[in-house]
């Protein structure tokens, strides 16, 4: 492998790990997410109208899991996906924050298992209807 500044070395294997801590400080801090403020892993529970594309972690698919929540995000703006209302969003939320802490442990809190995730969030969409956000 030869890189940028022309040095050169044999590798095996190429590890791309950056760890996963989004900079979110640039939010106000009731509208930073956190596990179990996110619905779907995507719309904040007390933030309305705030929705988040690619704040998972997976082993793989991370570019369709992305492309499947801006989907998810596209019928949401465009009222084809009702968002329940505050409290089952809460719940839900927390629900999905739990269920991940308790596959991938605490040090992995945002992980996916990436066809469960893309199967929900697809039922979501195939269950469309006129919705109401909020």
């Amino acid at each position: 492998m030869r890189f940028v500044d022309d040095t050169s070395a044999e590798v095996d294997a190429i590890v791309h790990a950056t760890g996963f801590e989004p900079p979110t400080d640039f939010l106000p801090e009731h509208a930073r997410p956190a596990p179990r403020s996110l619905y779907q892993g995507i719309a904040h529970t007390e933030a309305p109208n705030l929705l988040f594309v690619g704040m998972m972690e997976a082993h793989r698919a991370l570019l369709p899991i992305a492309d499947d929540q801006a989907a998810w995000v596209a019928d949401v703006l465009s009222d084809r996906i009702a968002l329940p209302g505050d409290d089952e969003r809460r719940s839900a939320a927390a629900r999905f924050a739990e269920r991940r802490l308790r596959d991938f442990g605490d040090r992995r809190e945002y992980m996916v298992d990436h066809a469960k995730y893309r199967a929900m969030l697809r039922r979501d969409r195939s269950r469309r209807g006129n919705g109401r956000r909020g």
